[in-house]
Parts: structure tokens; C-alpha cells; sequence
């Protein structure tokens, strides 16, 4: 025993695996005015050329995730403002086809 399992050690199986994440703010002190949470429309993404998978141990696991540097084509939306009570849903990852890339970032000042 010892440490998280390597990519070649994860079994592989016959499933469909679906990755829902939950964000919401838990501040009592107003919306969150920097670093919201930003998402990439998976159709501005070419995940054969562009996505790199990520393999970390974590908590005894190994988490899989796919990670894309910046491109010119990437279309990105965020949620301003947003406060406690408010929560965003999203398929992460469904099997089949492009993550959901995101983020938190730096709102520029106004």
C-alpha cells in the first residue's frame, strides 16, 4: 500500500462516467466582486489537439482531469456578481464529448 495509483494502474471499464459540478459562493459579504468563475464552450475547444490529460494523486486517489492552454478560438463566458444562495450546475465531463473548461480569473478593475 502506498500512494495513489498511476495512470496505467486505474482499471478501465465499461462505463459512462458523468462529472457534475456544483459552485457557489459561501461569502456573507456580497457578491463576489474578483476572481469569478469563468467556462469555455466545448465547441471553441479541438480536444484532439488541444486538451492534455492530467493525472494527480489526491486525498489517496489519482483525480483525472484535462487541461488546455490559452487559444484565440476559445470562446468564454462568466458569471459576474454572483452571490451567496446562487449556485451553478454543469456537466464538467459526460464521456463523450469535450469538458467543460473552467476557471476562476482576475476581473480587470473598471
Amino acid at each position: 500500500m502506498g500512494g495513489a495509483a498511476t495512470p496505467e494502474q486505474v482499471p478501465r471499464k465499461r462505463f459512462r462516467v458523468r462529472v457534475v459540478n456544483i459552485w457557489q459562493s459561501i461569502s456573507d459579504r456580497g457578491p463576489i466582486a474578483r476572481k469569478p468563475l469563468a467556462f469555455c464552450h466545448p465547441a471553441s475547444v479541438d480536444a484532439a489537439t488541444e486538451l492534455r490529460e492530467n493525472y494527480k494523486p489526491m486525498n489517496g486517489n489519482t483525480v483525472w482531469n484535462a487541461v488546455s492552454g490559452p487559444e484565440h478560438q476559445h470562446q468564454w463566458f462568466y458569471y459576474p456578481a454572483m452571490r451567496r444562495g446562487e449556485m451553478l450546475v454543469f456537466y464538467g465531463y459526460n464521456g463523450e464529448r469535450t469538458p467543460v473548461l473552467h476557471t476562476a480569473f482576475d476581473l480587470p478593475a473598471n
